[in-house]
C-alpha cells in the first residue's frame, strides 16, 4: 500500500468529481429541477430523432443556417466573407 502524498492533480480531479456529483444530487433531489432536466433531455432526444431523419440537403441547409447564426452572435467582422467585403474597394469616390 502506497502511503506517500498524492499528487495535486489527483486531489483536483477528486474535488471536481465530488462537485459534479453534488450538483447532480441537488438536481435529482429537487422535483422542479428534475422536471426541467427531464424536459430538456426529452427535447434533446426529439431533436436528435428529427435530425437523424432529415435528408442530406436539409441537413446542409440547417448546418449553414446555424453557422450563419453563430457568426451573427459573434459580432460584426467575425465572418471571413464580411472581412473580405470590407477589404474590397467599393468603387465609389467621395468628393
Amino acid at each position: 500500500m502506497w502511503r506517500g502524498a498524492a499528487p495535486a492533480r489527483v486531489h483536483e480531479r477528486a474535488a471536481a468529481e465530488f462537485a459534479e456529483l453534488e450538483k447532480a444530487y441537488r438536481v435529482l433531489s429537487d422535483a422542479s429541477a428534475r422536471g426541467a432536466l427531464d424536459d430538456y433531455l426529452a427535447a434533446k432526444a426529439q431533436r436528435a430523432q428529427r435530425q437523424s431523419q432529415e435528408t442530406d440537403k436539409r441537413r446542409k441547409l440547417r448546418e449553414e443556417l446555424e453557422r450563419r447564426e453563430k457568426e451573427v452572435r459573434a459580432g460584426p467582422g467575425s465572418s471571413p466573407a464580411r472581412r473580405r467585403c470590407r477589404a474590397a474597394p467599393t468603387g465609389h469616390v467621395s468628393a
